[in-house]
C-alpha cells in the first residue's frame, strides 16, 4: 500500500522528524568516460551488462532512455535530434551504471531511509518539476498548500514519487558518509582570499612579434637543424585508412501499417465510450505535460512544433477531441482539457493519444542480418566484390589519425576503436548506431615514424620565421630593460624604440584578464612573485609580445574584507573540495568495478 494512502487513513497528528537533505546532487548526472571491459562468454537474455555482478537490462535501460527522452520533450516542446539523441543515450547508460555502483555503495554502508523521511520530503521538499508546474501555482507562484493537496489526495499515486524520493534520500545520506571528513582549514580559506582579493598595478612596454621585419630567409640546413631541435614537435603519428558500407534505418511500410492500426484500435476504444484518460494511459507516448490531468501542462502555440496537432488544439472546444491527425512523426487524437487567455496569450491544455513512427525491433533486426550476411560473405569473396554482390556503395576515409576524427564517421566511435586494434584486411563484424548499420574494413596502416623536412618543411619554415622574430623582439625588449636599469623610466626607454608600446593596467589579479594584454600568466606571474614595487628583472615572451613589466603599487585586502568574506569563502571552498571529493569517489568506483559489457557482443553475433 503507498506510504500516503496508510497516512491517510490515519487520523492522529503524526510528528514528523526534520531532513536536511543535500540538493544539487551529482551523481546521477555524472557523465564521466570510463572504461567497460569487454567479455566473452554467455550472455544472460536480456542482460546488456553486469556491474560486480548486479544485472543491468534491457528494459532498465529502455524505459530510463524513454524517461529522459520525455523530460528533454517536456522542457522544449520537441522531440530529441540526432545529436540529442545520442547523448541521451550515453548519458543514460552512464547514468546505470553509476546508480548500480551506487545502490552496491548505499548497501555496503548500510545506509536506511525510513518512510517519515521519505514522507516529511515529499511534503516540504516538491520535486523541481512541480515547482515549476502550471497545476500547483496561484498567480503564477508555486502554491504549497495545492501541491501538499494533491499528494493527500487518495486519487493520487504516490507510489512513484516516493521511490524517486527514497532514492534521492539514500544518495543524500551517502553523500553525507563520503563526506565527513572534508574539512576546510583557516590557512585555505586565507590563501584563496589572498588568490581573489590581492590586486597589482603595472606598466609594462610590449613590442608585438609580427611588427618585425622578416628575417633573412632560412637555409635547408637551418631549416634541418630547427627539426632535429624541435623532433617531437613534428613526429608523424600513425595513420589509417577505412572503407565501410552502411545500412540506413527508416521505418518500414510494416512499421507504418502497425502504427496506423494501433492508432485505429484507440479510436474504436474511444467511439464505444471509454474515457479519453484511460485510453491515454494506455496507448500514448506523449510527455506528461501533453497527458491531461494533473500532470498537463498549459501550452502556447509556439510551443507545438506540429502545426496541424496545434491547429486542432487552438480550434476545437473545450471537451472535444479531433479524429486522427497524421504527421509526419506518428498519429494523434487528442482532447482539449482547458484554454485560457486570449490571442497571443491564449494556453490550452490538451490529453493527446500520440503513436509514434518508429522502427521496430524485427525491421532493425533485418538490417542486422543483412549486414552480418554481407560481413560473412565479405570474408570470403572479398569487400568490393561483396559490395558489388549486395549492391551496395562502398565510401572511404581517407587517411587518419587513429587517436583523432575518423572522417565521414565522426559520430561512429566503434570506427575509431575498429581502426585502432584491426590489422590491415580485417572486416568488422556489423556495428549500430542510431542512424545506420555498418561495417568497415582497415585498408591501410603505417606506424608513427620522426618526420623528415620534406614532410612539415612549411610549418618548420613557419615555425622557424616566428622564432626568429621572437628572439629579436627579446633582444629590443633586453635593450629597453637595460636602459631602466641605467635610471631612465619605463615610458622613457620605451620613447626609445619605434615598436614598442608602453601602458598600464590597475589592480590586475592573479588569474585575470590584464588590459591590453589579455591572459598572459607569466606577466601576472612574474608581477606578483615581486615581494616590493620595481622593475621585473628579466625579459618575458609571451605568445605574441615580448614584455618588459614593472611593479608600480601592491593592493592587499584588508582584514576587515576578509572578516566579511571569511564565510562565504569557506562555504565556496567546501563545496569545491566536497565535490572533487565526490568525483575522486565515484572514479575510483568505476576504476575497481568489474563492468562485463554485452552490448557489442549482442549486436555483432
Amino acid at each position: 500500500m503507498p506510504l500516503f494512502e496508510v497516512m491517510r487513513e490515519n487520523t492522529k497528528v503524526i510528528l514528523w522528524i526534520t531532513v536536511v537533505a543535500f540538493v544539487g546532487l551529482i551523481f546521477l548526472a555524472w557523465g564521466a568516460d570510463f572504461t567497460s571491459r569487454l567479455t566473452g562468454g554467455s550472455v544472460d537474455p536480456g542482460v546488456l551488462a553486469k556491474v560486480n555482478g548486479d544485472p543491468i537490462t534491457a528494459r532498465q535501460y529502455s524505459e530510463a532512455l524513454r524517461q529522459a527522452q520525455l523530460v528533454y520533450e517536456q522542457q522544449t516542446g520537441r522531440r530529441p535530434d540526432e545529436q540529442t539523441e545520442l547523448m541521451l543515450r550515453s548519458s543514460t547508460w552512464e547514468q546505470l551504471v553509476d546508480r548500480t555502483l551506487m545502490e552496491q555503495a548505499i548497501e555496503r554502508h548500510g545506509v536506511v531511509v525510513s518512510d517519515q523521511e521519505v514522507a516529511q520530503a515529499l511534503l516540504t521538499n516538491p520535486p523541481q518539476r512541480f515547482l515549476t508546474s502550471p497545476s500547483f501555482q496561484t498567480d503564477g507562484q508555486f502554491d504549497m498548500r495545492l501541491y501538499q493537496s494533491w499528494l493527500s489526495d487518495p486519487r493520487t499515486n504516490t507510489l512513484p514519487l516516493e521511490r524517486e524520493q527514497r532514492e534521492m534520500l539514500e544518495q543524500a545520506k551517502l553523500q553525507m558518509l563520503l563526506l565527513t571528513g572534508v574539512k576546510v582549514s583557516e590557512a585555505e580559506v586565507r590563501e584563496a582570499w589572498l588568490a581573489q582579493g590581492a590586486k597589482r598595478d603595472l606598466a609594462y612596454v610590449q613590442i608585438p612579434y609580427r611588427s618585425l621585419p622578416d628575417p633573412p630567409a632560412p637555409t635547408d640546413a637551418q631549416l634541418q637543424q630547427y627539426l632535429a631541435d624541435h623532433q617531437d614537435e613534428y613526429a608523424l603519428s600513425s595513420k589509417a585508412a577505412l572503407q565501410y558500407v552502411r545500412w540506413e534505418k527508416g521505418v518500414s511500410s510494416e512499421d507504418s501499417l502497425d502504427a496506423a492500426s494501433e492508432i485505429r484500435d484507440a479510436l474504436e476504444e474511444l467511439e464505444r465510450g471509454e474515457p479519453f484518460e484511460v485510453i491515454v494511459q494506455i496507448y500514448s507516448e506523449a510527455p506528461p505535460s501533453r497527458r491531461g490531468g494533473e500532470s498537463g501542462t498549459r501550452m502556447r502555440r509556439e510551443q507545438f512544433s506540429r502545426p496541424a496537432v496545434r491547429d486542432a488544439a487552438f480550434s476545437l472546444e473545450v471537451g472535444s477531441r479531433s479524429d486522427v491527425i497524421t504527421t509526419e512523426d506518428g498519429f494523434h487524437i487528442i482532447e482539449v482539457q482547458e484554454r485560457t487567455g486570449e490571442g497571443e496569450e491564449q494556453q490550452v491544455k490538451i490529453a493527446e493519444i500520440f503513436v509514434p513512427l518508429r522502427m521496430s525491433y524485427e525491421t532493425n533486426f533485418a538490417l542486422r542480418d543483412r549486414a552480418m550476411e554481407f560481413a560473412d560473405s565479405a570474408a570470403v569473396m572479398g569487400f568490393g566484390e561483396a559490395a558489388e554482390v549486395f549492391d551496395l556503395q562502398v565510401a572511404e576515409t581517407g587517411e587518419f589519425d587513429p587517436e583523432g576524427y575518423v572522417p565521414g564517421l565522426t559520430r561512429v566511435s566503434a570506427a575509431k576503436e575498429f581502426a585502432q586494434r584491426a590489422r590491415p584486411g580485417h572486416i568488422s563484424r556489423p556495428v549500430e548506431t542510431l542512424q545506420a548499420w555498418y561495417v568497415f574494413q582497415l585498408t591501410e596502416r603505417r606506424p608513427a615514424r620522426e618526420a623528415s623536412l620534406s614532410d612539415v618543411e612549411s610549418r618548420v619554415r613557419l615555425a622557424y620565421l616566428q622564432e626568429a622574430r621572437r628572439e629579436a623582439a627579446r633582444a629590443r625588449a633586453e635593450e629597453i630593460l637595460a636602459k631602466c636599469r641605467e635610471g631612465m623610466s619605463l615610458q622613457a626607454a620605451a620613447a626609445t624604440d619605434t615598436l614598442a608600446n608602453y601602458d598600464t593596467a590597475e589592480e590586475v589579479t592573479r588569474v585575470g584578464f590584464v588590459r591590453g594584454i589579455g591572459q598572459e600568466p607569466r606577466v601576472t606571474g612574474s608581477a606578483f612573485a615581486l615581494p616590493a614595487p620595481g622593475l621585473v628583472p628579466r625579459v618575458i615572451t609571451g605568445n605574441q609580445h615580448a614584455f618588459v613589466v614593472e611593479l608600480v603599487e601592491i593592493h592587499e585586502p584588508s582584514e576587515e574584507e576578509f572578516a566579511e568574506q571569511r564565510a562565504q569563502l569557506r562555504q565556496q571552498i567546501l563545496r569545491e573540495k566536497q565535490n572533487r571529493a565526490l568525483q575522486e569517489w565515484m572514479a575510483t568506483q568505476r576504476e575497481l568495478a568489474e563492468i562485463d559489457d554485452y552490448r557489442q557482443i549482442l549486436v555483432s553475433t
